[in-house]
């Protein structure tokens, strides 16, 4: 049975100069073998044309977005300064099956999901092991940490600039066009939450063992 933990921790980082709430949920369910069991009998596929994500999706179950939407989300949104309140959702299961050596620059550049305000993402780990976390980043060029409405037609444009003919590797455009400012290692039945339009890069390593993880997004429509 997928449930919340009544005994969850959680902690809220503050994202670089721009202060931006980071959430991190540990033990956030029950029993995380459950959703495991459902990823492992789900029917994984390439993403859809456009996704930047680097492996394979599938349908997250019905009683997860419940739980999460029901009864963590609304503990989370007034750390933000949001008023309890539904949100549309979607989702998937992702296996990431390519490192960041075999990804092409725009995919392995950092991105945003979203940019309006109150969009928000979470990336629930599940999986043990250091196969990667999730990195955010300051923009060197704008200075921006949050893409907001009024930021995202520049921030847009000079990404697409700084990456259109670039040479060299994705680590090498991420040193060179962004500045990391924080860093999130996975654990297992670990969940972060944050603003859809926050940069950020999943760091996915090579490694023994599954990089599973339930990724929702919220507000985006």
């Amino acid at each position: 049975m997928i449930s919340l933990n009544p005994h969850l921790t959680l902690t809220v980082q503050s994202l670089g100069q721009e202060a931006q709430p980071l959430v991190i949920v540990d033990e956030v369910l029950t029993d995380p073998q459950a959703l495991i069991a459902e990823a492992d009998a789900a029917a994984f596929r390439t993403p859809a044309p456009g996704s930047r994500y680097p492996g394979l999706n599938a349908p997250l179950p019905d009683a997860y977005k419940a739980v999460v939407a029901t009864a963590l989300l609304p503990r989370l949104l007034p750390i933000f300064g949001v008023t309890p309140q539904p949100l549309p959702l979607f989702g998937f299961f992702g296996v990431a099956t390519q490192g960041g050596a075999d990804m092409a620059v725009r995919q392995a550049a950092p991105h945003i999901d979203a940019f309006n305000l109150n969009s928000f993402a979470s990336v629930h780990y599940l999986f043990a092991g250091d196969l990667g976390g999730t990195a955010f980043f300051r923009h060197r060029a704008s200075g921006h940490e949050l893409i907001t409405p009024s930021r995202s037609y520049s921030f847009e444009r000079a990404r697409r600039l700084e990456l259109d003919g670039f040479e060299g590797t994705g680590a090498a455009a991420r040193g060179q066009f962004y500045e990391e400012i924080a860093a999130v290692e996975p654990r297992l039945n670990r969940l972060i939450f944050y603003r859809a339009g926050q940069i950020h890069y999943g760091q996915v390593r090579s490694g023994e063992g599954r990089r599973l993880t339930a990724n929702l997004f919220f507000g985006i429509r």
